[in-house]
């Protein structure tokens, strides 16, 4: 598949080529497979950040006033959320038991962790209330919020995105331990929710949005440049 992370094996012991600064014998140059593969996740990573921010103000002008009517719409939160808020509560509980940490600090903690910027509370009672009717299972609103979190990788930690594509000794050594942040099938996941939406929603009085039509040309080009770079890769 294009923009496929590749292996980095652990090394056992020493380094190939003491004298340079690379693995590779070729030095740092990239091979043209490797120049492929980044411009294919450059025009990955400019559509997928569009196309999360095309869903977040979908859900925010379409599926949030709505919510926001239902009393009983609550705040949605994932699966691994629920899992580790039930842990951050049994640590400060047996802290609070050991003596170790004091009541009032246990509920600043708690209180802390319960903060959420203002878009990611409406947002979360959005798909609450998505859920509640029907237009996403609970399976696919994990699904979901887990590809926007992604966005976040992409937009503040590309560094990670890529970091599986080099020559580097050091950034090879890093990847060994700590997995790059490359997910090669979010795009396609993230595209058909993206389809999706009016189709779920077509019993609704919806807001169209402009961005799209902004966009239509970049849009078009990078899909392109996409299928053109897969066929290379």
């Amino acid at each position: 598949m294009a923009g496929v992370t590749k292996s980095h094996p652990k090394r056992q012991h020493g380094r190939a080529f003491p004298h340079s600064r690379y693995d590779d014998p070729r030095g740092g140059r990239p091979s043209a497979l490797e120049r492929n593969v980044l411009r294919y996740r450059a025009a990955e990573a400019t559509l997928y950040l569009f196309y999360a921010e095309e869903v977040r103000d979908f859900m925010m002008a379409n599926i949030y006033p709505r919510a926001i009517r239902d009393p009983a719409a609550s705040p949605w939160e994932t699966s691994e959320e629920q899992r580790l808020q039930k842990m951050l509560g049994r640590l400060l509980s047996d802290a609070e038991i050991a003596g170790t940490l004091s009541s009032a600090d246990a509920q600043k903690v708690r209180h802390a962790n319960q903060n959420d910027p203002k878009e990611g509370k409406k947002l979360r009672k959005a798909f609450g209330y998505a859920v509640n009717v029907g237009m996403f299972t609970a399976t696919e609103a994990n699904e979901l919020v887990e590809l926007l979190n992604y966005r976040n990788d992409i937009a503040h930690r590309i560094h990670l995105v890529m970091s599986d594509v080099t020559r580097s000794y050091w950034t090879s050594e890093h990847v060994a331990f700590t997995a790059p942040a490359y997910k090669g099938d979010a795009l396609d996941r993230l595209r058909a929710y993206k389809d999706s939406l009016w189709k779920r929603t077509q019993s609704l009085m919806l807001t169209l949005s402009m961005y799209g039509l902004l966009f239509e040309h970049a849009e078009r080009t990078y899909e392109e440049e996409l299928k053109r770079l897969d066929r290379l890769i």
